[in-house]
């Protein structure tokens, strides 16, 4: 029974963070991690662009 209930709560996560608008999956990152480790996590060097990802005011990549 554990099992399942484990493999349901991966499948929720998979399917929130593939159907979650990018702007929304990176504010809900920011609230969950910090914008620091979720900085750190995308490989730049401010937190000015989580901010500016999570606002839909720039592209990630």
């Amino acid at each position: 029974m554990a099992v399942i209930q484990e493999r349901q709560a991966d499948l929720e996560a998979h399917r929130f963070a593939t159907t979650t608008p990018t702007p929304a999956l990176v504010a809900f990152l920011r609230e969950t991690l910090t914008p620091r480790l979720v900085a750190f996590i995308a490989g730049v060097t401010e937190t000015r662009a989580t901010r500016q990802w999570a606002e839909g005011e720039r592209d990630i990549g």
